[in-house]
């Protein structure tokens, strides 16, 4: 279950790449959005993309193999646009996995781009999310996380606590390409990828804007494998001590 880390991160190939300059004028956002079995939810996802204020994005919608609501099934119900794109996996593999291959098919659709970042598909995203995401990352390479703010399904009550989240975290590409994805665990592997990323210096800014408002409902992942994501996160923290040696000293991401 482990990421191969000698083989799949270099541990000081972002010093030696050549940088990547790109503005925010110049960037091609590439929104990755896993779906199972929320036809409730996915339409008003889509739409808060579609109405971002920046307007240079491809979005990947994957189905992890719904079984009782398809994406497929929805299709002469809602116009999804030309530049939301649907796949499917072959079978049920969790979030992270669906993501990889999310981005592989948006690869062999000759997507050019120069960035990414994930939505799930229970979510909402603020109107300026990728506009002011890309302001913060500027033309440097790393990764920018974003506030989040919960609310509650069915009363739509936002909760007070605002906090910085793991999901939907945007990265460059070079930094996305070094780091090599998500490691293939059913359970935290945003959390998981931000740790990795801090191992091997990579720069992570906070953006000080609510990006996307999150559903808090009973079958949120993050209730349901609480301890499962605390158990595998420390695992995961143990393997890279013993990798890289010594600790992190940045801010932990769990």
């Amino acid at each position: 279950m482990y990421v191969q880390l000698k083989r799949r991160i270099k541990l000081r190939s972002l010093k030696r790449q050549k940088s990547w300059p790109v503005s925010a004028i110049d960037a091609h956002v590439l929104i990755v959005c896993t779906y199972y079995e929320q036809a409730n939810w996915i339409r008003e996802t889509i739409n808060s993309v579609k109405a971002q204020t920046f307007k240079n994005w491809t979005m990947v919608v994957i189905d992890d193999s719904s079984s009782s609501a398809p994406l497929k099934s929805l299709d002469s119900e809602f116009e999804w646009g030309e530049r939301v794109l649907l796949t499917e996996t072959e079978t049920n593999s969790g979030a992270y996995i669906a993501r990889n291959k999310a981005i592989e098919f948006a690869s062999s659709k000759g997507v050019a781009w120069t960035h990414i970042t994930f939505i799930d598909s229970d979510d909402i995203a603020s109107a300026t999310w990728l506009e002011k995401a890309l302001s913060i990352l500027g033309n440097s390479k790393g990764a920018v996380r974003i506030l989040i703010q919960r609310f509650l399904e069915p009363s739509k009550e936002p909760l007070s606590e605002i906090i910085w989240s793991s999901n939907p975290s945007m990265w460059d590409r070079a930094t996305w390409d070094c780091l090599g994805g998500f490691c293939e665990t059913p359970v935290a592997g945003d959390s998981e990828l931000l740790n990795r990323a801090q191992f091997v210096g990579v720069n992570i800014k906070l953006s000080p804007d609510v990006g996307q408002y999150c559903r808090l409902h009973n079958n949120n992942a993050s209730n349901s494998f609480k301890y499962q994501r605390i158990n595998w996160l420390n695992q995961c923290a143990r393997r890279y001590e013993k990798v890289f040696g010594g600790k992190t000293d940045g801010r932990p991401c769990a």
